[in-house]
């Protein structure tokens, strides 16, 4: 009896402390905005907030999408252990973004469309819930490269991170995502080949388009990315043939526009069932669609 009663005071006291630690994170959270959102006090419990989302005294969920708000962020809030879920996109935040290394219980990070200017050191890392992030149109970043910690994140399933300044090539591990279906990282710096591990993996939507150096090579991966559906690769340096996409049987929308394609074009790319929207303009490819 003695041990129960230990343990269930041992478990009160972990709890009202961590709830303690997000109370803190979240008053810091408030202060950091230049104007605190509508619902928003620290006259009110923070579980009270508006599109604040609680569970037990640990805040699961805040959704504070296109509200008009700007601040830079404080460093800890990563430390909300038990967040699930952040939406702070299409306002006007600056500064670094906030680190969330090792935060196993993330799943949905949103912070695109603001004016953060930097990436921190080991944001990538541990992320191993993560299923959805969304990083673009935040064009002030200071220039960064794709970490290899990203691959700790084997649960994604849509990673953006268009208009963020990256440079250097494309890392050749996105085809080790098992469920990873959707990669957006047009308007960036980057330059050299597609990655041969693109090969064989469930990538639906490809948004490379409008590398400032240009990505070039050869585009005839794609022959085997069978999942398909939208390819976006215009206003790039990339050469040879189009390659045979008859395998791409969901394939609907592909832009090639701006490249340097020679050759015919394929009959197999009339065979597309799917295949609505299509652009080739501006190459020096030999045919008619």
């Amino acid at each position: 009896m003695v041990q129960l009663i230990y343990l269930s005071t041992f478990i009160f006291s972990f709890l009202t402390l961590s709830s303690a630690d997000d109370a803190a994170v979240m008053a810091k959270l408030l202060a950091s905005f230049s104007t605190a959102p509508s619902g928003w006090s620290n006259s009110t419990d923070y579980c009270n907030w508006t599109n604040v989302v609680c569970d037990r005294g640990r805040v699961t969920e805040i959704e504070l999408i296109a509200q008009s708000l700007s601040g830079t962020l404080p460093s800890d809030l990563g430390t909300l252990t038990r967040l699930e879920i952040l939406s702070l996109q299409e306002n006007s935040f600056s500064g670094p973004m906030p680190s969330f290394a090792n935060h196993t219980s993330l799943r949905y990070l949103y912070l695109d469309n603001n004016n953060f200017s930097s990436i921190p050191s080991g944001f990538f890392q541990g992320l191993t819930n993560l299923q959805v992030l969304y990083l673009s149109e935040n064009h002030n970043i200071a220039p960064w490269t794709i970490p290899t910690e990203l691959t700790q994140a084997t649960s994604l399933l849509r990673f953006y991170a268009s208009d963020t300044n990256i440079f250097g090539s494309l890392p050749d591990f996105f085809g080790s995502f098992p469920n990873l279906t959707d990669l957006g990282l047009a308007y960036n710096n980057l330059s050299g080949t597609l990655p041969q591990s693109f090969g064989g993996s469930r990538i639906r939507k490809l948004r490379l388009e409008r590398q400032k150096n240009g990505l070039s090579g050869t585009i005839d991966v794609l022959s085997s990315m069978t999942q398909l559906s939208q390819v976006w690769l215009f206003e790039n340096e990339f050469i040879g043939p189009i390659p045979d996409l008859s395998n791409c049987t969901s394939l609907f929308d592909l832009q090639l526009s701006d490249n340097q394609f020679t050759g015919l074009i394929p009959d197999s790319l009339m065979s597309i069932a799917t295949l609505r929207n299509v652009s080739l303009d501006n190459n020096e490819r030999i045919g008619k669609l």
